[in-house]
């Protein structure tokens, strides 16, 4: 018919929206929940190896292979979740590890919520380690000892308690000590020195004492002192 004109058929568009086709589990994740973990064994490990090997250096160096495997497992982990149909977050997150196991618990579902689980109960049990082995040798040294009594202040500015306590003193500090003399006090007031000779392997300690009052866990404080040879 004259004047009619053809419609051309509307063609139907259809857009693909990825489908989730595996498990959001990965062994990467996986690895970078047990990671504080395994990171302290292998640290332990390598410092046994190098002989207790301390320093900035090697501290620098060990965090910074602890940032490039983190970085490493986020990245697989994106990845295969990526290629699995979901919407993880990106790489980049593994810098602040909490945030990505975060996104990747919003985005990929609570399955996600095991091994961020895990990564943080190894952290607090890290945390709370390393609290005690900070805390348990100031309990041992009796960092927390209450004060002394009238009775141990006074055996303890006596010669024989100066001696003995100077010794036991200079000996957990890593000095082989053989014998110390010291002589009376002319008084127990604050401030009193004498000076007192400790006797090593290898050289004779001049050491000066003072009595110290104000101090409630011990009756006297070294004071100064010089080592001679022998």
């Amino acid at each position: 018919m004259a004047g009619s004109a053809s419609t051309p058929a509307r063609r139907s568009t259809y857009v693909s929206i990825p489908q989730n086709t595996g498990s959001s589990q990965t062994g990467p994740i996986w690895f970078l929940a047990l990671y504080p973990l395994i990171s302290v064994v292998v640290t332990l490990v390598l410092g046994a190896i190098a002989g207790g090997m301390t320093g900035a250096v090697p501290q620098f160096a060990a965090g910074g292979a602890s940032l490039i495997v983190t970085i490493i497992l986020c990245s697989s982990d994106s990845r295969l979740l990526r290629e699995r149909g979901y919407r993880p977050p990106g790489w980049g997150w593994g810098f602040i590890p909490i945030v990505y196991f975060i996104l990747r618990l919003v985005r990929v579902g609570k399955d996600s919520l095991w091994p961020f689980l895990v990564w943080v109960g190894l952290q607090v049990v890290l945390c709370v380690i390393i609290l005690l082995a900070v805390l348990l040798p100031l309990l041992a040294g009796g960092a927390f000892d209450g004060p002394i009594s009238q009775s141990e202040r006074a055996s303890q500015l006596t010669p024989a308690g100066m001696a003995e306590q100077l010794g036991a003193d200079l000996t957990e500090a890593g000095i082989d000590v053989t014998s110390a003399v010291c002589p009376p006090l002319p008084s127990t007031d604050a401030g009193t020195e004498v000076q007192c000779q400790v006797e090593t392997p290898t050289s004779t300690m001049y050491v000066v004492v003072a009595v110290t009052p104000s101090e409630p866990g011990t009756a006297f404080v070294v004071n100064g002192g010089r080592a001679v040879d022998k």
